[in-house]
């Protein structure tokens, strides 16, 4: 036994669910799962083990949410559609530890796309090595990095992020790589 609540359609609402035949939209759905939850009688028949009243708590719980109750997921039509969606998540997880250590660290845009790119040149990678290890030795910048000195943690991270860096291999085309981020 369902609630007959009211359907109301928007002009631009999403696609109506179906449930015991009758059209539901997400609204009502949430309408009616509320006055599920507020009639004792139903959540205590609930509660007891009454199947058909669980799965009709759960049909407006699903619906108040956007989803058909007991619909399969949809499956990506083509292999092609699986990579394109890992692709774009790994860009979403690459951009957020991007702006995570921007938190934390001065980055000019040039800094940013060398960063993205982790690969340094030869020369770059050469100095990095060999300042990180003059910086190491020095007390007086070690004592400002321990301070949270900016200018010198700012040094220290760039030093470190160019020395870790791997190089690029000989013939690396950088404008290209620098046009397409």
């Amino acid at each position: 036994m369902t609630t007959e609540l009211p359907v109301i359609l928007l002009p631009d609402a999403p696609p109506m669910m179906e449930y015991q035949g009758q059209p539901w939209s997400r609204e009502a759905a949430t309408a009616a799962l509320a006055a599920f939850d507020g009639d004792a009688e139903k959540v205590k028949g609930a509660l007891g083990g009454n199947i058909a009243l669980q799965q009709e708590r759960a049909a407006y719980r699903e619906m108040s949410r956007g989803r058909q109750p007991g619909a399969v997921p949809t499956m990506p039509g083509a292999a092609g559609e699986v990579a394109v969606q890992m692709d774009e998540r790994e860009q979403a997880i690459h951009e957020a530890r991007l702006d995570t250590f921007a938190k934390f660290t001065r980055q000019t845009p040039e800094m940013r796309a060398q960063y993205s790119r982790r690969l340094a040149t030869q020369e770059q990678h050469d100095f990095a090595v060999a300042e990180r290890a003059r910086l190491l030795k020095d007390p007086g910048f070690r004592a400002k990095v321990l301070d949270n000195d900016a200018d010198a943690v700012a040094r220290w991270v760039g030093i470190v992020q160019v020395a870790a860096a791997p190089v690029a291999p000989p013939g690396y085309k950088w404008e290209a790589d620098s046009a397409a981020s």
